[in-house]
């Protein structure tokens, strides 16, 4: 039997190990922000995954006692690493991330939580709609703590919120713009 050498080991030691990081971030998020909603019992969890084989890494996940729905959000493609909450007149939860990714969750419909897509999306007056603050890796900072910024990246675009929207970065505290 033909003894491994030491660079052997080493590299399938590090192939192990490489391997069992990939699917444990497959399974598990590496972060999480846990938000407890105005809306009914729901809870919105904003997950940040690892990306492992062909994954995306950002997930809005919300759980209601009538059920739960998953989201995925955008790639990780850098800077877009964080998601403004808000509640509408409707009681959908709405989520604006960084380039203006936009997801709306129905989060009081009986049947379970469900997208809001196509026409009915736009029956919503975001003028209407109240900030609940943004969600960002694992942790959450509430509107009164973090006043609302949307950033566009250079890349983005989202029909919500103009008002609060910047072109690149929020680098500094926006309470609204002309």
């Amino acid at each position: 039997m033909k003894k491994l050498g030491c660079f052997s080991v080493i590299l399938i030691t590090g192939a192990s190990l490489w391997l069992v990081s990939q699917i444990y971030t497959s399974i598990w998020p590496v972060g999480e922000a846990v938000v407890r909603l105005p809306m009914g019992d729901a809870i919105a969890r904003f997950q940040t995954w690892g990306g492992g084989w062909g994954t995306l890494p950002f997930v809005l996940r919300v759980d209601t006692p009538h059920g739960t729905i998953s989201k995925k959000l955008w790639a990780d493609w850098g800077p877009a690493s964080d998601i403004n909450l808000y509640q509408t007149p409707e009681n959908w939860l709405v989520g604006i991330g960084g380039g203006g990714d936009t997801v709306i969750v129905d989060v009081m419909d009986t049947s379970g939580p469900r997208s809001v897509i196509g026409d009915e999306q736009y029956r919503t007056n975001d003028e209407n709609w109240k900030y609940l603050g943004v969600a960002v890796g694992d942790g959450f900072i509430p509107a009164e703590s973090k006043p609302e910024c949307i950033a566009l990246l250079g890349a983005g675009y989202t029909k919500y919120r103009k008002k609060f929207q910047v072109e690149h970065f929020c680098v500094q505290p926006i309470h609204e713009h002309p």
